[in-house]
């Protein structure tokens, strides 16, 4: 059995970059990953306005995800940054022991009323940040999480950390950047300063390997809607990934770019993007 001494001392070359690549324009970290508060507030939000859908791009991902449960006979799971449920449920149906550790209490209970409603195994949950979870010997038979990395700065320590915990198997996952296929333009055409994801598995799968551990790339071909009702709620939405200040007419020939109309008026842009997911063994005895 491998054992890694884990502290937030540990730092590679590329972990570097990807603390670096989750600043903002102006050289700042975003409120949510500096603040817990800031990050519960988020969710709680969601929660009260009911942005709780489960997102249709997760069904190509549970695909390959039940292969790996069936070829590595994974019994026992914890997820980590569970969210509304996009994995969990899935989970809940495939594994006869479940773990969910989030940092919002508010998702938490969403999970255990949701399991109950729906009949499926109610998961153990830990209100947590991952980085405070006491794990010293292999738990579970998987640890799994997907698209919860955005706040993760001491990534060395969380990566090490998930092959601790798991016995058998460890799965996370990104989608490609940048999630909106736009955002680059503003970047090169309007010389806007904006924020998005610039980080992937890739980067993950690097960090991995300087660590000692080697980890093989799936790519999952994906698609996903995004529907707006109008222009205004278009550029609503873009309003929030800019940083700075920009012409709205020239905004807007740029969305409408990548936006095409519906007969109600609405505006969809379809992208096409990869899902990936980063697997390794961790067979412990």
């Amino acid at each position: 059995m491998v054992v890694f001494m884990i502290s937030k001392k540990i730092q590679t070359e590329t972990g570097n970059a990807w603390r670096a690549k989750l600043k903002l324009p102006d050289g700042k970290l975003t409120l949510r990953a500096q603040s817990e508060e800031v990050e519960k507030e988020f969710w709680r939000l969601r929660q009260k306005t009911g942005q709780l859908a489960l997102d249709s791009y997760r069904e190509p991902i549970c695909k390959e995800l039940l292969q790996l449960l069936q070829t590595y006979k994974i019994h026992s799971a914890l997820e980590m940054g569970p969210g509304w449920g996009n994995y969990t449920f899935f989970l809940a149906k495939h594994c006869k022991q479940l773990t969910c550790v989030d940092i919002s209490q508010d998702n938490l209970d969403y999970l255990n009323k949701e399991a109950k409603e729906k009949g499926l195994l109610v998961p153990h949950l830990l209100c947590s940040p991952w980085e405070e979870v006491d794990i010293s010997v292999p738990t579970y038979d998987l640890v799994f999480g997907y698209n919860c990395f955005y706040r993760m700065t001491h990534i060395e320590e969380n990566l090490l950390k998930m092959h601790q915990a798991a016995s058998r198997l460890c799965v996370i996952g990104m989608n490609s950047p940048p999630e909106l296929p736009w955002l680059p333009a503003l970047e090169k055409e309007l010389h806007l300063p904006v924020r998005y994801t610039r980080v992937g598995c890739k980067e993950l799968q690097k960090i991995l390997s300087e660590l000692g551990i080697q980890a093989r790339r799936i790519e999952i071909p994906n698609q996903r809607n995004y529907v707006y009702s109008s222009i205004d709620e278009l550029v609503a939405n873009a309003e929030r990934m800019i940083c700075g200040t920009y012409d709205r007419e020239s905004l807007e020939t740029v969305l409408l770019q990548y936006h095409e109309p519906l007969a109600d008026g609405a505006l969809i842009c379809r992208y096409v993007f990869t899902s990936e997911l980063l697997v390794w063994e961790t067979f412990k005895k």
